[in-house]
């Protein structure tokens, strides 16, 4: 297995992928990957998050959002396309430039190290973020964001839980994450087990088989696989999920 990266190697890696990388999505999902492989990621992911937020009777209309690691803007377009007013945070000047060029709020920090006042948000939204933070810089991120709630505010996430060997994933697994919660008064409403793309990790295991033809085999693959999947596993925790999609309450 490969050394992970340190915190400075990872904050290197996300601002070079920005400069380096014109497509919006794959700047924030697979910068190695065609559009349509980074499409099924943000359409499972919206969908993903649409239900949970419905299951948990959280209605973003109205409210302040923070979106954490906001690239180009995908979650600040999604938030605000259901009446919120989302501000973005990320580490990248260049996404930063991007998302205040389209009319957002948003600020280049670190998501351990956030410019904004205690209880400054209804909302906070982070999607396989703090999974590319090593594990002292998640424990920081996850103090800072519920530091940023109001009382009673809502913390959505989605994380790696299974033990991903990518060289920036940071993974831990679900009872680590609910506990690190818990830790800043944050309890879990939701917890819900998701493998965006279980069907690319089997077909790795080929290895004679074309890396563009096993890409397309996956997607065309996983997106029946992963509605019926998030299906089954809906609103409940399991250990086959590569990663959960919480939903925390602060107390």
């Amino acid at each position: 297995m490969s050394e992970k990266l340190s915190q400075s190697q990872a904050r290197a890696y996300w601002r070079g992928v920005h400069v380096a990388t014109s497509d919006d999505l794959a700047a924030v999902c697979f910068p190695d990957k065609p559009a349509y492989f980074n499409a099924f990621f943000d359409r499972i992911q919206r969908h993903a998050v649409t239900r949970a937020l419905k299951r948990c009777s959280v209605i973003p209309s109205g409210n302040s959002v923070l979106d954490i690691g906001c690239g180009r803007g995908r979650w600040l377009d999604y938030y605000a396309a259901l009446g919120a007013v989302p501000t973005g945070l990320d580490l990248s000047p260049v996404a930063i430039a991007s998302c205040m060029k389209r009319g957002y709020e948003a600020v280049a920090a670190s998501a351990t190290e956030m410019p904004f006042p205690d209880g400054a948000f209804d909302i906070v939204n982070c999607i396989t973020v703090l999974l590319h933070l090593p594990p002292e810089a998640q424990e920081r991120a996850v103090a800072e964001a519920a530091r940023s709630l109001k009382p009673g505010g809502i913390l959505l996430l989605i994380e790696s839980t299974w033990k991903d060997p990518a060289t920036h994933v940071f993974p831990r697994p679900l009872n680590d994450w609910l506990n690190l919660l818990e830790q800043h008064r944050a309890a879990a409403i939701c917890a819900e087990a998701h493998c965006f793309n279980v069907c690319r990790k089997l077909l790795d295991r080929i290895p004679a088989n074309p890396a563009g033809v096993r890409d397309a085999l996956a997607i065309a693959l996983d997106y029946p696989v992963e509605y019926a999947l998030m299906a089954a596993f809906s609103g409940r925790a399991s250990e086959f999920g590569m990663q959960h999609l919480i939903i925390a309450r602060k107390g």
